[in-house]
């Protein structure tokens, strides 16, 4: 025989089975403690957007301190790479593809079925690609010039060891056209 049972709140059960053998009338019980687990409510801190080659690291609710020391963490994500463990309660993780990415934490009761996952999408923003366009072999007290390979939606800041920047250091460009490919 079987029984289903559907468990209240968590803490302690008890489940107890009787059986009676048939030809001879002698009984025997079982008790079987049972552990009522509830279940683990996975969230983590993130930031909605990141940049493209960010390294981050997401810490779990149960690495705070949040509830149950027996959760099982699983992680995964779609548009980076996790750089080491995904089963510990914290996760690295490179953002390698500019794009819509998510990040999924699955956490699981260990020893148990009891298992919820929560969700979420992060933006990961492109870098510019900079590009110093100049001679690389140049004189002493002799004025150089040089460019940014990347004209379009961007701002400079230069900076010069041994040298002097004559006019401004900072620049901020915008256009409307956005520049394709290299």
């Amino acid at each position: 025989g079987h029984v289903i049972i559907n468990w209240g709140v968590a803490g302690s059960g008890n489940i107890s089975l009787e059986q009676r053998n048939i030809e001879t009338g002698c009984t025997d019980t079982l008790n079987f403690p049972i552990i009522i687990s509830k279940f683990p409510v996975p969230d983590f801190a993130a930031e909605p957007d990141v940049c493209q080659g960010d390294e981050v690291v997401y810490l779990s609710n149960s690495a705070a301190g949040v509830d149950n020391k027996w959760i099982d963490n699983k992680w995964e994500v779609a548009g980076g790479v996790i750089s080491g463990k995904d089963d510990s309660s914290e996760v690295r993780i490179i953002w390698e593809t500019a794009g819509k990415a998510e990040i999924t934490l699955t956490q699981r009761i260990s020893g148990s079925d009891c298992i919820d996952s929560i969700k979420k999408s992060i933006t990961v923003r492109p870098k510019p690609d900079p590009e110093i366009l100049g001679e690389y072999n140049v004189c002493a007290n002799i004025i150089n010039e040089f460019r940014a390979g990347q004209v379009e939606d961007v701002d400079y800041v230069w900076t010069a060891n041994d040298g002097e920047i004559i006019g401004s250091n900072m620049l901020e460009t915008r256009s409307e056209e956005r520049r394709v490919g290299k």
